[in-house]
């Protein structure tokens, strides 16, 4: 499974993250909603890449039904766990070197979900 073989970079200096929109057309749509239920269980046990695949799968429609709200919650949510990461001092099981294409990417996510989200949407999410 796509998620389990932890091909989540291009590269072995994890300098570039592998899309989910890369692997679409690779897996069935069932092995990719398979993928995203396994990404989901490791996103609510804090997995920040699970955070990750799940915020794609809500943007592009991918294992999921394409839902831009979702995909801004958890994008916010990665957020979350990046300011708890920097207070923790990196504590975690996370490498540090690992971290930084994930926050890009997620900001590359969120500019372009700012950009589709009403105001009053996103301001509800903020609250909540």
């Amino acid at each position: 499974m796509l998620f389990q073989q932890g091909d989540h970079y291009k590269d072995n200096e994890f300098k570039k993250i592998n899309k989910l929109t890369e692997y679409r057309k690779s897996l069935t749509p069932e092995d990719l909603k398979l993928a995203i239920d396994y990404a989901e269980i490791m996103a609510e046990h804090s997995s920040i890449i699970g955070i990750l695949r799940v915020t794609e799968a809500y943007l592009y429609g991918l294992g999921r039904e394409q839902d831009p709200v979702k995909a801004y919650a958890w994008s916010l949510l990665s957020d979350y766990a990046k300011q708890k990461i920097i207070e923790s001092d990196n504590n975690l099981a996370w490498y540090y070197y690992q971290l930084s294409p994930v926050w890009e990417y997620n900001k590359e996510i969120q500019t372009r979900l700012e950009q589709i989200l009403t105001p009053v949407q996103k301001q509800a999410l903020k609250m909540s």
